[in-house]
């Protein structure tokens, strides 16, 4: 499934052989250089890198940011109860907040990306 959204996504054939390439890890595997730290077996296998590219546009996160966000995201979906079991009042707060983060993603994105539809 992934793989079918691949030419809908980059800007040409090159760009999508190049995501694809990668997605096969023929271009090489990176991992953090931290990681390789734990771990310096896995050097065999990838190159170490300062940190992964994650959300395109020269943004990036760390190895310990990214496991922070995974591990608050894993918090939330297995902890935290189902907004239609909260009380009217926590309800309306989760809700609030869930917007202001919207709003703040959408303000301090470095450019919008149309919807991969209204581009054709």
């Amino acid at each position: 499934m992934l793989l079918a959204w691949v030419p809908f996504r980059a800007q040409g054939i090159d760009a999508s052989l190049a995501m694809l390439r990668g997605l096969a890890g023929i271009n090489g595997v990176a991992l953090p250089a931290m990681v390789l730290g734990w771990l310096p077996w896995l050097g065999v296998l990838a190159d170490p890198v300062a940190s992964l590219p994650s959300l395109g546009d020269a943004r990036t996160l760390s190895f310990p940011e990214a496991t922070a966000c995974l591990a608050i995201g894993w918090a939330i979906v297995l902890w935290a109860p189902q907004l239609h079991a909260l009380s009217a009042r926590a309800r309306g707060l989760a809700l609030t907040a869930s917007f202001a983060l919207s709003v703040q993603a959408v303000f301090f994105a470095p450019r919008i990306i149309p919807f991969l539809y209204f581009r054709f």
